[in-house]
């Protein structure tokens, strides 16, 4: 449910327009649309692209990316356990956008970050730009 947000007037870059497009046909066709999440690095960053591009595949219409954190306390304890892999392994927002570019590429699909305000806040104003500029 959108709660009357427009999503395809939320964006203006070519590449970003195609994806929330894509994603606001699946919303504007009133059917069950699957979405699948996974965090950046998880498990490493290869096996968490291969992964969410397996999700494409196997039929998810919607791929959601959560940029790790130190501190996932919104999340249940097998996320967190995610974020605190990834974390250790390195991840960051430059996993996070190097994974939306590659699963967007590779899977064709609508891509969303998921991330925290901290996330935001600790790597500035050009975060979201950042993140639109990484689908391709």
């Amino acid at each position: 449910m959108t709660y009357g947000v427009d999503i395809r007037d939320t964006v203006s870059e070519a590449g970003s327009r195609r994806t929330t497009g894509l994603l606001a046909e699946q919303l504007e066709g009133l059917r069950p649309v699957l979405g699948a999440f996974s965090v950046a690095g998880f498990p490493d960053y290869r096996g968490g692209v291969e992964a969410l591009v397996a999700y494409a595949e196997s039929g998810a219409a919607v791929l959601e990316v959560g940029a790790p954190t130190v501190d996932p306390w919104l999340d249940g304890g097998a996320i967190a356990a995610a974020h605190r892999c990834a974390i250790r392994a390195g991840a960051g927002v430059e996993t996070t956008l190097a994974t939306v570019q590659q699963v967007s590429a590779l899977s064709g699909k609508p891509v969303i970050v998921m991330s925290y305000w901290a996330t935001v806040e600790s790597y500035g104003l050009d975060y979201a730009k950042e993140v639109q500029m990484s689908h391709p």
